[in-house]
């Protein structure tokens, strides 16, 4: 499910939330950002199914940026929707409008990058 950030505290916690993290900075006024919102909840849902590999390996966040003008300045978003993709912990991605096919792209790399990862405790080199 689609979380939303109401406050800088919350969105702080949420950069390590999981691996890979999507923050989508939206308007309620914005229509590109009303009208991929659906797509978002979908792939959120597909690929935290119970079944899916990718569940608890991404997270998605909404942050409302006429509630969090501080936070959106921060994080420099002039055009909503803005969606930042963190991996580990570190932003990896900027996407500036309503590119489905580009951020689920961008979303499902960072998903096959994780997954070539050695897992933590084994020697890759062994």
């Amino acid at each position: 499910m689609v979380k939303h950030i109401d406050v800088e505290q919350d969105f702080d916690a949420a950069i390590n939330a999981s691996p890979v993290v999507v923050f989508d900075f939206y308007a309620d006024w914005c229509g590109p950002c009303r009208f991929i919102a659906p797509e978002i909840q979908k792939l959120d849902e597909h690929l935290n199914a119970d079944t899916a590999d990718t569940k608890g390996k991404v997270a998605f966040y909404k942050v409302n940026v006429d509630q969090n003008q501080a936070l959106a300045v921060k994080m420099d978003v002039s055009a909503m929707p803005t969606f930042i993709i963190y991996y580990n912990g570190s932003v990896v991605s900027t996407i500036v409008g309503a590119n489905f096919p580009k951020l689920k792209h961008a979303v499902t790399d960072y998903l096959d990058k994780l997954s070539a990862e050695p897992a933590e405790g084994t020697n890759a080199d062994a």
